[in-house]
């Protein structure tokens, strides 16, 4: 994935493909990155130790 792809997400250019999207999930969660849902919130992101 390209530094411009994340950085047009993340300046809300445009929205990333599911395929996309799906990667970079992968990539974090593998990295250690722990997402929960938070009712009522959305999601939460915490650091697996």
């Amino acid at each position: 994935m390209s530094r411009s792809t994340i950085r047009d997400d993340e300046g809300a250019r445009h929205e990333l493909h599911r395929a996309t999207a799906a990667q970079l999930l992968h990539a974090l969660e593998e990295g250690g990155a722990l997402f929960v849902e938070v009712e009522g919130l959305g999601m939460a992101l915490f650091e697996r130790r």
